[in-house]
Order: C-alpha cells, then structure tokens, then sequence
C-alpha cells in the first residue's frame, strides 16, 4: 500500500501538478511610479543660468527638472560713466563725411575685442556668451560697458547718439589721437543682441571723417603745483599713527594709518577743503599755536594758522603740500573702480580745481571729492 501512494506522488510531479522543492524567493522592492511633471511648469529655464530650479523640455521628450545653480556676481561696474571729453559729436552733425581710407588696422581691431573681452569680465551678470542676456532690449548697455573699457585703454569713444541724445547702435572709435576720423563700429546684430564677432564689425557703417572743428577738446590743464615740501620746517604735520603717537587704548593695527583728514564744505560757489591733522593731535596743535580754541582744549587742527600774524603763516602751502604730497579731485566713477564698496552715484559730472588752489573745486553733481596725491586713503566728502 506504501509503494502504490508513494508511486502516485511521483507521479504527480512528473505531471507538474505539484512544486518542485526549492527555496522560497522573498518579494522584490516595489517600482516607485515615476515623478509627476507639472501640467504647465513653473518656473521654465531661461538662459545662460539659474538661481532656482527649473523645468525644460527638449523638442519632442518629456519635461526635465534643472537643479539650482548660482548666477556670476558682478565684478566691476555694470553702471559704467563714460568721460564725455573723449566723445564724439553728435551722429546727425552736418560735419560729418565718408573717410578717404577705409582700411581697418589689427591693432584697432584687437583693442576693440580686447574692451569686449573686458567688458565681460567687468559685469558678467549682463552676457549669455556672446548675446547680451537680455537681447535686443540690452544692445545699449553692452556699448556702454565695451566703450567704458576702450576709454579706460586710452581711445576717444562714445555711443553713438543724436542731438537730442538717442542712442544709435553703434559705437564711434578715434582711429588715433590727432585724427579726425572715427569708425561707426557696429558690434551687435539688432535681430538678436549678439555680437557680430567678424570684421563685418568695422566695415557696416565704416571710416567717418568729422570736417567741424575738433570733436575732442584740448586737455584739462592740470591743477597748480605747491610749494616745495623742504619749506616746511619743524613741527612737521605727522602723517600716519606710530608705535611711539598711538593713543593709550588703541589697536595695533592703527599703526600705518592716516592720521591726517581732509575736511571742507561749500564756499559760495565753490567747495573749500582744509587738510587738518586729527583727532588726539593736540601736542602738534600746541606746538604751531592752535593748542586752544574758545578757551577749549584743540586736538584736531591745520597744518599751519591763517596769516598775518601767527606762528610760520607762511609756510602753511608748504606745510600742506607736504603732508598731502598734491591733491587730485576724483569721480565717482574712477572712485568705484578702485574700489567697488564706495558709497557714491556715478554721473556725467567733471570735476574742476579753481582759483588757482589746490583746496578749492567746483561742485559737480554730487561725484567728486579732493583726495590726497601721496596717500588716497585720504580724501574729502563727495558733492
């Protein structure tokens, strides 16, 4: 009887109406279904980078998210102030004529795509490649920044505009100091904001001759000289803080630092600065005569007193040119490439020194200030 059952689960087997014996496989990890994509994605990509993510679609695939990355930050001024003096004349002026040479130097060439190369670099922020990253609508500012770093080079360059101060879409470059001819240099293609990146560049508009008088005025003469520093004798105005000056209570890191201002304000129609040295100067005040004002104690004062009458009046030009090494007036402009943390507004503003002294300009706008030749760490308020 026990053969004949074990016989027929054999049987059974070979039918396939039972399992073979083996291990029993466990389940595998469920499929996760695939991501959802949004009906109408929000926010789609847009070039040359992301600050957030975002969606895009290839022609004919299905949408694709981005993952965030970080936009170039600005490293120069994406606000350029061109120097008017190296302008040239309005684009609608009479003078102008077709230039007998219409032959274009590689020099000329390689400075303009130099300033082009520059300009990228200086506000990166405003470039997709070689598009301006708003299009069409960023023509303007991408001649703006390129003629800034031509001027910065040495040419005489401007956007091109009318009269009445329309902007053409083109640049005018000087061939060269001394010339009267000037290049319509046309860089972008107005259908899509990206550079023109051959010599179609010079040869658009071409070679212009300007017939009028000199499109670009005669230098500004430069400010008066003062006297020699030997004339200052003792007590000498001190410069910068030493071991031996500092304050009881001050920080070592003072040593080296000015220990001098410029200080001024209007005057009429002008700005009047004064070089003093201050603050916790009163020995020095006390040693040319200016210890004490109003019966207060004085420790911020100028390099000498006023004249007739008190302690070596005459030597305070002297005194001053000593402790200044000169004075330069300084824009807002050239201020902000030095130095991109100064808190000014750019103009088109100029600065002038007048009557005949170097403490004494005319206010322009609100962007220029006098600073000192020998340490421009030192330099007055912006008007």
């Amino acid at each position: 009887m026990l053969e004949q059952i074990r016989r027929f689960i054999v049987a059974l087997a070979i039918a396939g109406w039972m399992p073979a014996c083996g291990p029993i496989k466990p389940p595998g990890p469920p499929t996760p279904p695939p991501p959802e994509e949004p009906a109408t994605p929000s926010p789609v990509c847009e070039p040359p980078g992301l600050v957030t993510g975002c969606w895009h679609q290839p022609p004919g695939e299905p949408w694709q998210f981005i993952p965030p990355t970080t936009l170039p930050q600005p490293s120069g001024d994406c606000s350029p102030t061109l120097d008017s003096k190296l302008g040239a004349p309005a684009n609608d002026d009479a003078n102008w004529r077709l230039a007998a040479d219409q032959s274009t130097s590689n020099g000329f060439k390689q400075a303009v795509w130099q300033a082009v190369d520059q300009a990228k670099a200086a506000c990166p922020a405003a470039w997709a490649g070689d598009c301006m990253k708003a299009g069409v609508s960023g023509i303007d500012h991408g001649y703006l920044l390129i003629a800034k770093e031509l001027q910065k080079s040495g040419w005489s360059v401007s956007q091109a505009k009318d009269s009445d101060g329309k902007v053409y879409d083109h640049l005018y470059v000087r061939r060269a100091p001394g010339t009267f001819d000037w290049n319509a240099t046309k860089l972008f293609y107005y259908g899509n904001g990206c550079l023109i990146t051959g010599d179609g560049a010079f040869t658009v508009h071409g070679w212009y001759t300007f017939v009028g008088s000199d499109p670009t005025p005669p230098p500004v003469e430069p400010p008066p000289v003062s006297p020699p520093a030997g004339a200052c004798s003792d007590p000498l105005p001190p410069k910068v803080w030493t071991e031996g000056t500092l304050p009881p209570g001050w920080g070592q890191d003072q040593i080296g630092k000015p220990r001098w201002v410029i200080e001024g304000g209007p005057h009429g129609v002008v700005i009047d600065n004064t070089a003093k040295v201050a603050p916790q100067a009163c020995d020095y005040c006390a040693s040319i005569g200016m210890g004490e004002s109003g019966g207060q104690l004085r420790c911020g004062c100028p390099v000498r007193n006023e004249c007739p009458g008190t302690f070596k009046c005459e030597e305070r030009a002297a005194c001053e040119a000593y402790l200044t090494g000169g004075t330069k007036l300084q824009t807002c402009a050239e201020a902000k490439a030095a130095d991109p943390e100064v808190q000014c507004t750019p103009s088109s503003a100029t600065c002038e020194f007048v009557n005949n002294n170097p403490f004494q300009f005319r206010p322009s706008g609100g962007n220029c200030r006098l600073c000192s030749v020998e340490d421009p760490r030192v330099c007055g308020g912006w008007f």
